[in-house]
């Protein structure tokens, strides 16, 4: 079945391909057709001027090489090669413009001082067997490219896989299991279609709990951020971590901002403590037992940005104290406000990740 569908793709490009050189072929032998027979005409410039000697006046001989010509039908082989594109070229003369007025023309030359243009009808008798010929070599040539390029990238996929299996085997190998255990781990298929950011967490977990199953399951959990604000716990990934009281009420707040799509939130100016934030948190920390002195604080004067940056600072030493790098996606980004000047922050971590049990 893969077979079936590589190939079928590499025809229906190839076919692609080949039908897009074969119509720039075919444009290009008309265009180089035709400035072949328009240089014809501009090559006999002179024979125009001495033409010209035998009659009494220019408007004269315009006139008759009008009747003479235009309308009158003329054809030209292609003897360029054996199978050419263009087989024959059937042209008339459109019109005879002198002084010519027009921006563009077929063929130009200049007569007693003044331009005399030219305007020719192309028609075309494109030669099918040649067209035919040409595709079919692109094709091939179109098939062997395309397949040898599945070839190599797929050489360098299993290459890539083959090193990232070894980086994780050497992983694995440092968390010494036993026979016991390394017969259990081999049961778990869902191990092999792990990413590298599950086979991480497996790791972290593994050495946390010392524990299979939990390991796996630990790996294969969706990131997740949880709030038990009733007990000021959290979890990520299902790994329960406690958090000191403040610290946990402003995670929870930036996370509620979050789930609610508030937006980020921007820091206030450091003279200049946000009321409104402040009798928010201070609401949410009275409702949920936080600390007295804090409380009274953010609602007489607010939420200060030195509070701020200090409580995202303390929840970030104890996410990385205890997932180390694995904490990225629960921490917080920031950028600056072009407003004000001054940073604005919100978790990194997607809202529909973020929940929050009351």
């Amino acid at each position: 079945m893969f077979n079936l569908r590589k190939w079928c793709s590499i025809g229906l490009l190839s076919v692609v391909l080949s039908s897009l050189f074969s119509m720039s072929l075919v444009s290009y032998s008309q265009y180089t057709t035709n400035k072949q027979l328009a240089q014809r005409f501009e090559s006999k410039s002179e024979a125009f001027d001495e033409l010209s000697l035998s009659y009494a006046s220019l408007e004269g001989m315009i006139q008759h090489l009008e009747r003479e010509f235009v309308g009158t039908t003329f054809t030209a082989e292609n003897t360029s090669s054996i199978w050419p594109i263009v087989r024959t070229t059937e042209f008339e003369v459109g019109s005879i413009d002198y002084p010519a007025y027009k921006s563009h023309y077929d063929a130009m030359f200049v007569l007693d001082e003044a331009p005399l243009g030219i305007t020719l009808i192309y028609h075309h008798d494109i030669n099918g067997y040649a067209v035919a010929l040409m595709t079919c070599i692109q094709m091939m040539i179109s098939i062997l490219i395309l397949n040898w390029g599945w070839y190599f990238n797929r050489a360098k996929g299993k290459d890539t896989e083959h090193k990232n299996n070894e980086v994780q085997t050497i992983r694995l190998q440092e968390l010494n299991f036993s026979q016991h255990e390394q017969e259990i781990f081999n049961g778990f298929s869902a191990f092999n279609s792990m990413d590298d950011r599950s086979i991480q967490w497996f790791i972290w977990a593994h050495r946390r709990y010392g524990c299979i199953d939990k390991s796996m399951s630990v790996a294969t959990h969706s990131d997740s951020l949880e709030f038990d604000i009733n007990n000021r716990t959290i979890r990520i990934r299902g790994n329960k971590l406690e958090l000191p009281k403040t610290v946990f009420f402003y995670y929870y707040w930036y996370a509620q901002r979050k789930a609610q799509h508030l937006g980020p939130y921007t820091n206030p100016a450091s003279n200049k403590p946000d009321l409104s934030a402040g009798q928010e948190l201070a609401r949410i920390m009275a409702k949920y037992d936080g600390i007295d002195r804090t409380i009274e604080e953010l609602k007489l004067i607010g939420v200060r940005a030195k509070s701020l940056d200090l409580n995202r600072n303390k929840i970030k030493e104890r996410l990385v104290g205890e997932f180390g790098a694995l904490s990225d996606l629960y921490l917080f980004e920031s950028n600056r406000d072009p407003r004000v000047a001054r940073y604005q922050y919100q978790l990194i971590l997607d809202s529909e990740k973020i929940q929050i049990l009351t």
